[in-house]
């Protein structure tokens, strides 16, 4: 498959499109053709390896050498223990702790995974996950309202 590698920190110079290994999901994954991705400021900061927690991840080169967190796909394959996703469904996620969008497949961990709505493009929910699905993730994972629960 396809892929935007850099190996280096630096400008976007620095992102080669090449012929990678497909990944293959483990058991509480998701096999994903990406249809459509967002950039971030996040993208930039870790391409250059700037500011230097970014480096965190790899002090002297990039520990992903695929960058691209915001996600829009089609489900190519799960894992063994994934029973809430299947071929054909239409995903989109944040997966910021693995990177690896900007290539043709990518695997993300099923429990970052949101079903994409109907009325939305692929291009419209990629735009989405690192304003609402982070602040979804948050407060669902982090306990910090309960279901029903409202700010008012």
């Amino acid at each position: 498959m396809k892929a935007l590698v850099y190996e280096k920190y630096g400008s976007p110079d620095e992102l080669k499109l090449e012929e990678v290994d497909k990944p293959i999901p483990k058991e509480n994954e998701v096999l994903v053709k990406v249809k459509a991705v967002s950039l971030n400021a996040s993208d930039m900061e870790f391409l250059r390896g700037i500011p230097i927690y970014t480096r965190a991840w790899g002090m002297f080169k990039p520990k992903y050498q695929i960058l691209g967190s915001d996600i829009a796909g089609i489900v190519e394959a799960v894992g063994e223990k994934v029973d809430h996703f299947k071929p054909g469904d239409e995903v989109f996620a944040d997966i910021f702790e693995r990177w690896g969008c900007l290539a043709e497949f990518v695997t993300a961990p099923s429990d970052k995974l949101v079903l994409k709505p109907a009325t939305m493009t692929f291009e419209e929910v990629a735009a989405v996950p690192q304003a609402a699905v982070v602040a979804l993730q948050a407060l669902r994972d982090k306990g910090i309202t309960e279901r029903g629960e409202s700010s008012d």
